[in-house]
C-alpha cells in the first residue's frame, strides 16, 4: 500500500500548471534539498528553485500549461515517481512559443526530491525566428 505522502504529491501534480504565477504555497511540495533540472538550468534548494520559477514572468509575457496527462508510479515504499507529459505555451517578445514537455518528479516521503523537465521547442512559423 502507497504511503499517503506521495498520493497528496500525485493529486498536487494535477494542479501543477502555474506555470508564470507560481506562489509560495505551490513550493510547499518540495523537499527542502530538492533539486530541479531543465536544458537551460539547474537549481539546488527550494530557494533556487522558486527564484527560477518566479522569473519566468520577467522573461515571458505569457506561459501557461494547456494540456497534460499524469502517470503515477510507485518506485518502492514511500518513493514514486510522477510523470507530467504536457504541452505548454509560452509568448515571448511577441511571439507565440508551443512546446512538448515532460516533467518528472522524484517524490519521497510525500515530497518532490527531485524534479526534472525535459523540452522540445515545436518549430511553428512564429517561433521559428526564435531559433
Amino acid at each position: 500500500m502507497p504511503k499517503a505522502g506521495f498520493w497528496r504529491v500525485a493529486r498536487v501534480s494535477d494542479e501543477y500548471r502555474y506555470g508564470s504565477c507560481a506562489t509560495s504555497q505551490d513550493f510547499e511540495i518540495y523537499a527542502p534539498n530538492a533539486s530541479y533540472e531543465d536544458p537551460l538550468m539547474r537549481a539546488h534548494g527550494v530557494k533556487q528553485i522558486k527564484s527560477a520559477f518566479y522569473t519566468l514572468p520577467k522573461i515571458f509575457k505569457e506561459s501557461k500549461i494547456v494540456e497534460y496527462i499524469v502517470e503515477e508510479n510507485m518506485v518502492s515504499p514511500g518513493k514514486g515517481e510522477i510523470l507530467i507529459d504536457n504541452k505548454q505555451y509560452y509568448k515571448f517578445m511577441g511571439k507565440h512559443i508551443d512546446m512538448v514537455s515532460l516533467m518528472k518528479l522524484y517524490v519521497d516521503d510525500g515530497k518532490i526530491v527531485h524534479h526534472e523537465d525535459w523540452y522540445v521547442l515545436t518549430p511553428t512559423s512564429s517561433s521559428m525566428a526564435l531559433m
